[in-house]
């Protein structure tokens, strides 16, 4: 489309796209879980490139288990099932390293270990049946109960193996004790068996009990390891979102946070500042990309605790965080910043590459609720610079408000469906 007709479009009278949409967001009471699209994937350090050899890619792959490093495992895996995509071992040592992680990932956040403590046995039970009911209602394939039952079953297996998990729940169990669990399960409970809602309740419930009888983990633990089961295991974009996790999104969506302002990612023992937001505490600051914060407070940070770590920036509004930054050069530099909300664009490095061919840019970091207007401003700034053609840069963006993406492509459309939904039947 040329540009001064998608102008006129914008800017003057709008032609109606027409199309059907159904949006449905929706979020498990308690804010404990919720299955959203995640804003980001599991973030890895560089890991070795795989053996082509399957026996070495597997000794390969029980070392970084060993070292617990399920991120790494994670990315690990995923490239070794280039090589070997049909293997039933590969693929189900991914299944548990994502098991290991989620179940990590969670425990790690105060967010969800405060709201488990507030939990029933008998509230967790309705939380784990209100998400299958709306898995039943509202997920685009119709559910396998019983996989999602087995899943769960596997999960509360793998959260006794998990560190953290048994930080929060320590129990101390005899093999002799696991062969009585699998024994009486095995009699009690049988997956294969779960045809409907009803049975998949019925059946975590009652493996939920019997871990606490023979294993001593609480019922509301083990069921709360089925409701992961059961949203992380629908797809590679399904997620259980802790309440923090939550919140993250709908600031995403939003546009605005509370914060200091700054992209950040693993980088061996230390946060690296991959992108200071314009405007933001940190840009005030003087902080930049490249540099990587070493310390937050009086705690220096670890290769096994940047997740906690970065916690640690997260606060109340207006209250401040003193941390160290390692510039490029190896001198170190503490900062006290104050945290503020912080608004984010959704569109951001707009410029002209070429001004004599009239070529444009800009950057769509997210869709958010700002997007629309975000780009109306960025193309009528671009549209007076002489734009005649444009390259929308969408690498790295994580997604967000489907209206959002509607209201992009109505700008570019001259007419047609953009986006219909239909019922599985």
């Amino acid at each position: 489309m040329k540009m001064d007709r998608m102008m006129t479009r914008m800017f003057g009278r709008r032609r109606g796209v027409g199309f059907s949409l159904s949006c449905l967001l929706w979020g498990v009471v308690l804010g404990v879980a919720g299955v959203v699209i995640p804003p980001a994937t599991v973030d890895a350090q560089t890991v070795t490139t795989p053996a082509t050899s399957l026996q070495a890619i597997l000794k390969q792959g029980e070392d970084l288990e060993q070292a617990g490093k399920w991120a790494d495992v994670i990315r690990f895996y995923e490239e070794a099932i280039q090589t070997h995509p049909r293997d039933a071992v590969l693929t189900d040592r991914l299944a548990a390293a994502r098991m290991h992680y989620d179940i990590a990932r969670r425990y790690r956040d105060q967010s969800f270990v405060r709201e488990q403590l507030r939990l029933s046995p008998e509230r967790a039970l309705d939380l784990y049946t209100e998400v299958l009911n709306k898995l039943d209602s509202y997920y685009v394939d119709r559910p396998d109960w019983s996989l999602l039952v087995e899943r769960g079953l596997r999960q509360v297996e793998i959260a006794l193996e998990e560190p953290l998990f048994r930080k929060h729940h320590p129990t101390h169990v005899t093999a002799q004790q696991i062969a009585d669990y699998h024994r009486d399960l095995k009699g009690r409970v049988d997956p294969a068996s779960v045809e409907r809602v009803s049975q998949a309740r019925e059946a975590a419930w009652t493996a939920a009990h019997l871990a606490h009888h023979y294993l001593g983990i609480a019922p509301q633990a083990a069921l709360l390891e089925f409701t992961a089961a059961a949203t992380s295991g629908l797809d590679r974009y399904s997620a259980y979102l802790t309440p923090d996790q939550l919140q993250e999104v709908f600031s995403q969506i939003d546009g605005n946070f509370v914060g200091l302002g700054v992209e950040l990612k693993a980088h061996g023992d230390a946060l690296e500042i991959v992108q200071v937001i314009p405007g933001g505490p940190a840009a005030e600051a003087g902080l930049v990309e490249g540099d990587h914060i070493v310390a937050i407070g009086d705690k220096r940070t670890t290769a096994d605790s940047l997740d906690d770590d970065a916690d640690l920036l997260r606060g109340p509004e207006h209250s401040t965080v003193e941390i160290v930054v390692r510039r490029s050069g190896g001198e170190e530099r503490t900062f006290r910043i104050e945290r503020r909300r912080v608004e984010v664009p959704s569109v951001d490095r707009v410029q002209m590459l070429d001004p004599a061919s009239g070529i444009a840019y800009f950057r769509l970091v997210s869709f958010q609720k700002s997007t629309s207007a975000d780009v109306d401003r960025a193309l009528w700034k671009l549209h007076q610079q002489g734009m005649r053609s444009l390259i929308i840069d969408l690498r790295g963006n994580p997604g967000g408000l489907l209206t959002a993406a509607v209201d992009l492509a109505d700008k570019f459309l001259a007419d047609g469906v953009i986006v219909s939904t239909r019922g599985r039947s």
